[in-house]
Formats: C-alpha cells, sequence, structure tokens
C-alpha cells in the first residue's frame, strides 16, 4: 500500500492554488510565466522527499520584470519565508572560495527541510569572459555549481576549529600519560589541585584552553602574577603563569569548546542541535577520559575526511536578465512601443536562452541549470497601464487606511504618468519612480496648504489630474464641496523628449533614419514595423523596428546576412549621399559594429567563407576581429563582405525613384519625430512595381520539387 497522506497533500495543493491567485493579483501580464512557475513549485511542494536532487527554476528577462519580487511573494505564500536563502551574484562574484562556502554553510546549515534558495543576478555568475575564456571565479564559485547539480555539497570544517577537536585529545593524553589520577564525573575534573604545579607555561595555557574553573569561560594569559585563588572567578577571567601552583575548587570541561566541538560533530553526523538541546552536551559530560579521548580521537579523523552539505530536498530558483537574448534591449528611445517590443520578446524560445548562456558559461554548466527555463517578455502597453492602475489603487487604499482620506484619479494623470514613466527596455521600475514623483510627493504638499487654510479637519478626499504642465489637486469635504486646489509645476524629463528640435542635428538623424528605411524597403519589399527620428540632448537618437514577421519568415542563408548588414549600414551611407564623405558623423558607429558583428560570425562561425572558417571564436565585443593564425586572412574577408554591403548600397541610392523616396523620408521625419506606417507606404509608393522586391518564401521547396 502506498504511504500517503491525502489530507496533507490536499492541503498543499489548496495553499498552491490560493497562491496562483494571489499572484496574478499583484502582477500583471505574466499569468503564463505564474502558471509555469507554480506548476514546477507545486511538484517539489507538495512531493519533496521523492527528489533526488533540487528543483531548479530558471527566471530570465529584463530588468524590472518583478522576478525576484515575485518569488519572495511564493516563499511567503506558502510560510516558507524563513526558509528563503538568497545569494546575490552582483557581490558574491568578487569573494574568495572559502568565502563563498562559509556563506553557504552559514545561510544553508545542514537542518535539511523544505528550502527556497534564490540565485539573483546570475549573469555575474558567468565563467567566460568576452573572449570565451575562463575567468579567475572558475573555482570560486564552484560550491554553487555542485549545489546545482546533485544537491550535496562537500565540506570540511575549517581548521581553526577542527584543531580544537584535537587539541581535547592531546591535553587529555597528556594528563593519562603522566599516570596522574584523573576523575571525570559530569564534566569536572574533581581532583585537578595537585596537577598544575608540574607544568610549564605552554601547557598550562593548553590545559586552560580545554578547561575552567567553575564552568566559567577562562583565557589564560601570560606575564602576571597572580595566584589563582586571589581571584573572583566570578567577575574576573584567571589569569596564569608559571609562579601558579594551584586552582581554587576543581576544574570543569570548557563550555565554548565543547561548543566548538559539537559543531564539528553536528557537521560530520548531518544533525544539528538548537541552542537550549543539551543532549550531545550530555553525552559528552558523561564520558570517562578514556572514553572522552577516544571520542576525540575518532571525532578528528572522521571529521578530516570532511562532511556533506545535503539539500536535495530543496527548491533553486536562478534568476538574471540575459541581454544577449533580448537584442533590441540597448535601446532606451521613450517612442520604443511596448506592444512591438513585446511581440519580439515574445518570440524568445528556449533555444535563444541556451544560446545566449553559452556566451557566459560551458556548456557542461548550462546542463546543471536543467530545462525549466520561464521566459519574461517585456510589457505590453495595455500591461504598463494595468500596472499603473494597480499601483495607483494600492496607493490610494493606504492613504484612506492611515489618514482616511480618499484619493481619484483622472484619466489624464494616468496618461501622463505613462508617457513619463514607460520604457518597455526598463520594465516597471520608471513606472514606480514616475508615480512616486507625480502622485505621492505632491500629498504633503497638499496636506500643508489644507492646514495652512485650516481645512485639513474637513478634507474627506482628493482628486488628481494632469493639464499644461500642473499636476491640479482638488479638495472636497465630505459632502463632495470643493475645499481648494493645489496646483504645482511638474518637469516633463520624458515627454518633452518626443518633440522634434528643428535643427541640424535633427536634420541629420532624419537622414541617417531614412537610409536605414529606404535599404529596409528595397530587400523586403515592404515598410518596417517602426521608424523614430529623434535629436534631443538625451542622445537617443533614433531607430527603425523591422517587422517580426518578415524577420521570422527568412530562412537564415547567405542573403539574409548581407540584408541585414545592408540595412545596418544604410544610414551610414545616407549620410555619404546626402552630406558628402567629408562631412560623415560619428553617428553610424553602432551600425558599422553591427555590420562588423555579422560579418564576422558569417566567416568565423558558420563557415560561409570556408577558407577562413574556424569555431569558438571569441565574440565581436573583444578589440579584434580574430585572434589566430589566419587573422590576416579573416579580416580580409569580412572587410571584403563591407565593402560589398556599401557598394550595392551606392547603387541602390543612385537610383533616381531610391533617391526621391531617401528625400521624401528626410523630409518629413526633419520636421517630426516620428514616421507613421501609412506615410511609410505613401512614401514607398513612388517605387515602381517593376522595381519592388518579391518574396518567394516557396524558393527551397520549388527547387527541390524541379530537382532531377
Amino acid at each position: 500500500m502506498v504511504n500517503i497522506d491525502i489530507e496533507e497533500i490536499k492541503r498543499k495543493n489548496e495553499v498552491i492554488d490560493n497562491a496562483i491567485v494571489e499572484l496574478k493579483k499583484k502582477y500583471i501580464g505574466v499569468d503564463e510565466q505564474i502558471d509555469e512557475i507554480m506548476s514546477n513549485v507545486r511538484t517539489w511542494y507538495c512531493y519533496p522527499q521523492l527528489q533526488d536532487r533540487p528543483c531548479v527554476i530558471n527566471l530570465w528577462g529584463l530588468s524590472g520584470c518583478s522576478k525576484t519580487d515575485s518569488v519572495r511573494t511564493i516563499a511567503k505564500l506558502l510560510d516558507l519565508e524563513e526558509d528563503l536563502i538568497y545569494f546575490n551574484f552582483a557581490d558574491i562574484n568578487e569573494k574568495n572560495a572559502w568565502e563563498i562556502e562559509n556563506d553557504i554553510e552559514d545561510s544553508v546549515g545542514n537542518d535539511k527541510s523544505n528550502r527556497i534558495i534564490v540565485y539573483d543576478e546570475f549573469q555575474y555568475a558567468a565563467t567566460l569572459d568576452k573572449q570565451k575564456e575562463e575567468k579567475d571565479n572558475k573555482g570560486a564559485l564552484k560550491p554553487f555549481w555542485e549545489l546545482l547539480d546533485t544537491g550535496i555539497l562537500n565540506k570540511k570544517p575549517e581548521m581553526r576549529t577542527l584543531f580544537k577537536v584535537y587539541k581535547m585529545y592531546l591535553v587529555l593524553k597528556r594528563i593519562v600519560d603522566t599516570k596522574y589520577p584523573i576523575e571525570l564525573v559530569n564534566g569536572k575534573w574533581l581532583n585537578s589541585e595537585g596537577y598544575i604545579k608540574d607544568l610549564d607555561v605552554h601547557e598550562k595555557r593548553s590545559l586552560f584552553e580545554v578547561f575552567t574553573e567553575n564552568e566559567k569561560e577562562i583565557r589564560p594569559t601570560i606575564g602576571c602574577n597572580m595566584d589563582l585563588n586571589d581571584v573572583d572567578c566570578d567577575n574576573s577571567p584567571i589569569r596564569i603563569d608559571s609562579k601558579v601552583k594551584s586552582v581554587k575548587g576543581c576544574l570543569t570541561l570548557n563550555y565554548w569548546f565543547i561548543d566548538s566541538v559539537i559543531d564539528v560533530y553536528n557537521n560530520v553526523n548531518n544533525s544539528k542541535f538548537s541552542t537550549d538541546d543539551v543532549d550531545m552536551r550530555k553525552k559528552i559530560y558523561s564520558m570517562s577520559v578514556t572514553e572522552l579521548m577516544e571520542f576525540s580521537y575518532n571525532l578528528y579523523h572522521s571529521s578530516c575526511k570532511g562532511y556533506k552539505l545535503d539539500f536535495k530536498d530543496s527548491l533553486v530558483f536562478v534568476i538574471g536578465n540575459l541581454d544577449e537574448a533580448y537584442d533590441v534591449s540597448f535601446n532606451v528611445n521613450p517612442d520604443m512601443s511596448p506592444d512591438q517590443f513585446h511581440k519580439i520578446t515574445k518570440k524568445i524560445t528556449v533555444v535563444d536562452i541556451k544560446e545566449a548562456l553559452k556566451d557566459r558559461f560551458r556548456n557542461e554548466q548550462i546542463a546543471r541549470l536543467g530545462n525549466i527555463h520561464v521566459i519574461y517578455p517585456s510589457f505590453s502597453s495595455s500591461t504598463f497601464k494595468g500596472i499603473i492602475d494597480l499601483q495607483l489603487s494600492k496607493y490610494a487604499k493606504e492613504v484612506e487606511d492611515r489618514i482616511g482620506c480618499k484619493l481619484t484619479y483622472d484619466s489624464s494623470i494616468k496618461n501622463i504618468i505613462y508617457r513619463e514613466g514607460v520604457f518597455p527596455t526598463h520594465g516597471t521600475r520608471p513606472v514606480f519612480s514616475t508615480i512616486q514623483e507625480i502622485v505621492k510627493s505632491r500629498l504633503p504638499e497638499v496636506m500643508k496648504a489644507m492646514t495652512d487654510a485650516k481645512l485639513a479637519q474637513k478634507l474627506d478626499s482628493l482628486e488628481y489630474s494632469y493639464s499644461n504642465g500642473y499636476v491640479r489637486v482638488k479638495t472636497y469635504d465630505i459632502d463632495r464641496n470643493l475645499l481648494m486646489t493645489v496646483k504645482s509645476k511638474l518637469k516633463l524629463r520624458v515627454d518633452n523628449l518626443r518633440k522634434s528640435t528643428l535643427d541640424d542635428k535633427q536634420a541629420l538623424c532624419a537622414v541617417h533614419e531614412s537610409g536605414h528605411f529606404v535599404a529596409y524597403t528595397s530587400i523586403y519589399g515592404n515598410v518596417p514595423a517602426k521608424l523614430i527620428s529623434v535629436a534631443t540632448e538625451s542622445g537617443t537618437g533614433g531607430f527603425l523596428l523591422q517587422d517580426e514577421d518578415e524577420d521570422e519568415r527568412a530562412i537564415k542563408t547567405y542573403d539574409y546576412y548581407m540584408n541585414n548588414i545592408k540595412i545596418a549600414l544604410g544610414g551610414y551611407v545616407a549620410e555619404r549621399i546626402v552630406f558628402g564623405d567629408d562631412n560623415k558623423t560619428s553617428g553610424a558607429v553602432s551600425d558599422l559594429k553591427k555590420a562588423t558583428s555579422i560579418a564576422s560570425k558569417m566567416v568565423l562561425e558558420l563557415g560561409m567563407y570556408s577558407a577562413v572558417f574556424k569555431s569558438n571564436i571569441p565574440s565581436m565585443d573583444s578589440q579584434y576581429l580574430v585572434i589566430d593564425d589566419k587573422r590576416e586572412d579573416s579580416n580580409r574577408t569580412i572587410n571584403c563582405i563591407i565593402t560589398r554591403a556599401i557598394e550595392e548600397l551606392d547603387e541602390l541610392f543612385s537610383d533616381d525613384d531610391y533617391r526621391i523616396m531617401l528625400k521624401k523620408s528626410s523630409d518629413y521625419l526633419s520636421t517630426h519625430s516620428e514616421l507613421p506606417r501609412n506615410k511609410m507606404k505613401e512614401i514607398y509608393s513612388v517605387i515602381p512595381n517593376e522595381k519592388r522586391t518579391v518574396r518567394n518564401d516557396r524558393f527551397y521547396r520549388d527547387k527541390l520539387k524541379n530537382f532531377k
């Protein structure tokens, strides 16, 4: 018969079900991720005894998508807050191996139970540098990898603590070897008075590490002519030197010394005693001299072999940000579309995550992370709006609970929070800080104004609104009579960035982004998803966001990579065409870097030029293109690819129709921050049908069909 506590399992499942409900209330837009996480948590929570290794759940996403906070909430909802052990690798990575082992032992202990262990900021645990060479932290972080793999950490006691066990053996053996009669009763050496007189100063020091008088901690200090009979043992430590002849009363096994012995015993025997549990101490005190000698000797030798920390039944969350998988995450332009970015990040798969991990970790380490990878997409516009609503409601409830005042918000206040606080690549944190500035920081100002006007006692509700650069807070009494309106200036930090500056910088940016636009349309025969051109002091610049459906349809052939190189270089070439070779700017540096990186991948990793193909080449973030004996050949090939792309773009922009398209797009963007999709299509309409690229999604199928 299967031994299962049905009622306990039922109770635990109810806890999990309730936790899922609460998590979805608190975290908006990540229902799928919550379901995936809690499905694995349920198995661990209900049947931990069936685990033979830790349950590892990996959470990947951009900063500010509530990964860490949701794990802490899970621990709270499962009533396991005290069993949550947190490690932040941004700090740990700088420590030595012995510090890390001690941190783990101090935090995890050896008390086997349902523990939740969190590895946060795991990207900092990378064991490979940008050149994919081993970093110096390889040995230091080994304990964490062992815990992920088997759930067992092999550990040796600290030598200082271990030596105390051996010291007890040596002291007892020395007494026995002198044939001095020693009688231990409950840890007390009843006939110790005469033994000390024949000891030298070093022997006395050793003796008084193991034994003390009247169960007090006594640390011997050399150099004082004080007789032990003259010491008040209740208030002062005993000081001994070579002139000491006797002790007052009997000696007792030193309490703090025995504590160290018990610690070693617990580690070796996979047990743990609380401070009020005296079982082990009683056992030691009940031993005879011979038994205690044997105990300490055997304990020392078994401890030298080490012991194991067992956390096979634990739940481990590995949390990190992998920018390699979110390749557009570096764009902080305030006009980045949340919905478009969300659409891109929704398509990230486990394969993409593992590919990104290869830039930081060895294959055997990636394998230890397992296959439970929960991927957080960026938030859509509706999710951001839901988060704003939730946070405002939460604040309104807090204010009502604390001061009894009701808060309401006009739609205008929510709109300005969205416009000022939403950076799709930065998650929720900018939203929270914006709510703090626009809403929360106004309350003290309002209360001061109400107090000065002697209206505070009549206050019942507040209504927030925004217009023309000012936050307005209307105050009402219980009958909804308007008491006063408090108006305060709001400094718009982001919204102003969306306004075109109409200067040279704007014109330059307009031409550059139009170059990308023209190159894109000539390749795909369609317009991109989004085109932004903003030149401001923020340095955000502009960007082109490709249509992900077009990119998804593409098979990653030689032409695919060449096309992406040309799109990347479109802005660079457009600047040359419009402003001349002598007036090129540094604005195309990132585009040139991207194009070079793609070309390098074609040559060095994908085998598209077999003469110089070499696998496992360092990434293009290094200062060299290639680091091997074929550097010259490889770099020459890469340069040829870039040169060919530029020549093809020069030919494209020499076409009258495409030059007209470049002119129209640049003119529009020189006075507008964004080229709307309908306007893109209007501008693209100047290209005759016979010059437009027609996609053939059946190329390979047709080739196969016609093959004989």
